[in-house]
């Protein structure tokens, strides 16, 4: 008893307290995009009157942007946001709904998500860059879409570029933000990333020579937007064969010929082919963007999001987490 005295007052079975760590910048961004999330979903309400293709779309986006919610939450905020749901209901409280507003001020919060996770991407650990980067492409789609059929409700074209602006190109997706010393991101293994940079070579070769093919059938404007789309396929590729020498990972070569399937001469089938390679696309550039080094994430955030701009208005359905599945 004496030396227990001589000890200074004992806890038994009471574990030292301890300080959390501060967050680091992954913690940092994670939370401010759980806000933009929230505020996107809290302004997609749909409007009386509204056309049914935009209710629809309105109504998809807040399904995505749940899935979204949940994406980014920690598995103790995800419990966190389950107990205070089930208290709610038992209490007979209502349920938070979202607010219809200005379809422009709706599509200025999905811009506002869409840049933010492509500021985050470019510095977070690659666990998250991918998910994030994937939550940024379908807000990128997401606003287009609207905007497209907003425009057809109006009695517009459903395949006019809609008036939300560009996303960045990959120049400017630069750090923005101290990273915490005590808390650094991480990056994935190496052999994931080339194998990713030669999924995306492969991929841009094909949809270049899909797009040579399409203009060669066309004529006119047609024509023209087809040659921009291949050009446009031919400089992702050779840029990312670029990157792939200078890293030491399999340059892809393109292919003379691809085989389409079905009825080659068939151009409702090449178009349709288009838009589904244009969804891949997207998806191959967020994995890519997930697998990256820090100083390689920029060229896959702004291919993703410069393919989902184009896919908006064409593409009719978009997962919620393009190239994943909750829980991966």
């Amino acid at each position: 008893m004496p030396v227990l005295a001589a000890c200074g007052s004992v806890r038994v079975g009471s574990p030292a307290p301890q300080t959390p760590p501060p967050p680091g910048i992954d913690d940092l961004y994670r939370r401010d995009l759980l806000e933009a999330v929230e505020s996107a979903w809290a302004a997609a309400g749909t409007p009386a009157g509204a056309a049914p293709a935009v209710a629809s779309a309105l109504e998809e986006l807040r399904a995505a942007l749940q899935r979204h919610r949940e994406a980014l939450r920690t598995g103790a905020e995800a419990e966190a946001a389950a107990s205070a749901e089930s208290s709610s209901a038992a209490a007979g409280s209502p349920a938070a709904s979202p607010v219809a507003t200005d379809p422009a001020a709706l599509r200025g919060r999905l811009v506002a998500l869409r840049e933010m996770c492509a500021d985050a991407a470019v510095q977070i650990s690659g666990r998250l860059a991918r998910p994030v980067t994937a939550v940024g492409a379908h807000a990128t789609w997401a606003a287009v879409r609207l905007a497209a059929l907003e425009a057809r409700a109006a009695g517009g074209s459903s395949t006019a570029e809609p008036t939300v602006p560009a996303p960045r190109p990959a120049e400017r997706l630069t750090p923005t933000r101290e990273v915490p010393a005590w808390d650094p991101p991480s990056i994935g293994a190496e052999q994931d990333y080339h194998h990713m940079l030669d999924l995306a070579q492969q991929d841009e070769w094909f949809a270049a020579w899909l797009h040579e093919v399409i203009a060669a059938r066309s004529t006119g404007q047609a024509r023209n937007d087809a040659l921009t789309l291949r050009d446009r396929h031919r400089t992702r590729a050779e840029e990312l064969a670029g990157i792939a020498r200078a890293d030491q990972a399999p340059v892809a070569m393109p292919q003379a010929v691809y085989a389409l399937g079905g009825d080659d001469a068939d151009d409702e089938a090449l178009a349709r082919r288009a838009v589904s390679v244009s969804a891949g696309l997207i998806a191959t550039h967020v994995a890519l963007a997930g697998a990256a080094p820090f100083e390689r994430r920029a060229v896959a955030v702004a291919a993703a999001y410069e393919e989902a701009t184009w896919a908006g208005p064409r593409v009719p359905s978009l997962a919620p987490l393009p190239s994943l599945r909750l829980g991966e």
